[in-house]
């Protein structure tokens, strides 16, 4: 995505909700509270691959006008968003319904998030061929949406553990790659700097030379 939000920025916008979430509900404090009972609902991972890159890519659109907006006013929201009851069929072809979070996109299309469809909590991990700041774009995306979501009818602290601890994972990933990018360029700086007294080669006397004289 190219909306004018450098890489640092992101991640670091990222880590930042990552902590807010946490000051508002301190046990995602713990990596490990995570609550994941998804076996009666919806699809299950293996058979929503098809649905993976299609809703991937309608967030990565989602999160870009975030981002935009960001680098216009300051401000990352997406006001986009209601929350709403939803009837569909589950697998078993019977119709359930459920709270969901619907996101208005720009063509007058809806984009559907189900918290009880696996295809939700495991959006980044089926596209791992994706860019780095897109998949931060689209977990954070996800982040903002849910932790709003939390309290409202089958939507606990336990599944936003599972979006806001994937975040973290990535949050961490760009560090990794930030740290290496600045020894690389500390390395380049160095094969371009001129050689200080050191590395200035010491030829030994011509020997040689003074003896003929």
């Amino acid at each position: 995505m190219g909306y004018g939000v450098s890489m640092e920025r992101l991640a670091l916008t990222a880590d930042s909700l990552v902590d807010y979430m946490v000051s508002v509900h301190p046990e995602l404090a713990d990596p490990r509270y995570v609550d994941l009972d998804l076996e009666p609902y919806g699809k299950t991972v293996e058979e929503s691959w098809v649905e993976f890159p299609l809703l991937f890519d309608d967030l990565l659109d989602r999160a870009g006008h975030v981002e935009a907006q960001y680098a216009k006013t300051s401000y990352m929201v997406e006001p986009g968003v209601d929350y709403c009851c939803v009837s569909r069929p589950n697998r078993d072809g019977d119709i359930v319904s459920s709270m969901c979070a619907v996101v208005a996109k720009d063509d007058g299309s809806t984009v559907i998030l189900d918290p009880n469809r696996p295809i939700v909590y495991g959006l980044v991990s089926a596209n791992p061929e994706r860019p780095l700041r897109d998949l931060i774009g689209v977990q954070s995306y996800l982040v903002r949406v849910f932790g709003d979501a939390v309290g409202r009818p089958g939507f606990t602290v336990g599944r936003l553990g599972q979006l806001v601890g994937t975040l973290r994972d990535l949050v961490r990933l760009a560090r990794v790659d930030e740290g290496d990018d600045a020894g690389d360029g500390a390395e380049q700086a160095a094969d371009r700097a001129e050689p200080g007294p050191e590395q200035i080669p010491i030829h030994e006397p011509n020997t040689t030379r003074r003896e003929a004289e």
